[in-house]
């Protein structure tokens, strides 16, 4: 991925925080660290095939599970460092699977350890009510293909849904 600071601003995308929310309930509920501070991004169906091509998002979108077909997208969370992430698939609006890496000792993330990490979402790993904050951010691929962004705040308390 592109910096924050030379990417240009996404396109405006109404219907990705709702995937974002579901997803960062997924991804809390099976990473170990808080989400506060990483960054989300949205994969819609449309920008999957150039998006596979991003070094950092391209060997999450190559899982053979998540192939890319009609009404597919995914949420994948990085944390400012990239050495720990997490993917969520989704078919329509329902999460179907989940990959959640992190790197050893300072290192970067394999690739070949993203197959093995794959689950299924299951009816546990939808329960949240986290209240996580969500900032837009530019945000950009590789090869230029502007994404919808946010930066993960921490929860406020007052905030309810």
């Amino acid at each position: 991925m592109s910096s924050l600071a030379s990417a240009q601003l996404a396109p405006e995308n109404d219907d990705a925080l709702p995937f974002v929310k579901t997803a960062a309930d997924v991804a809390g509920n099976v990473q170990q660290q808080s989400l506060a501070n990483f960054i989300a991004i949205f994969v819609e169906e449309q920008k999957w095939a150039d998006v596979a091509k991003d070094g950092d998002l391209g060997p999450f979108l190559k899982l053979k599970e998540a192939s890319p077909k009609a009404g597919r997208s995914a949420v994948c969370f990085f944390s400012q460092e990239k050495e720990a992430a997490t993917c969520v698939y989704f078919d329509g609006k329902s999460p179907f699977g989940v990959v959640a890496v992190k790197a050893a000792d300072g290192g970067a993330i394999q690739s070949g350890e993203i197959p093995g990490a794959y689950k299924p979402v299951s009816k546990d790993m939808l329960k949240g009510d986290h209240n996580w904050q969500f900032t837009k951010v530019p945000l950009n691929t590789d090869q230029g293909v502007a994404l919808t962004a946010y930066q993960v705040g921490s929860p406020n308390p007052l905030q309810k849904f």
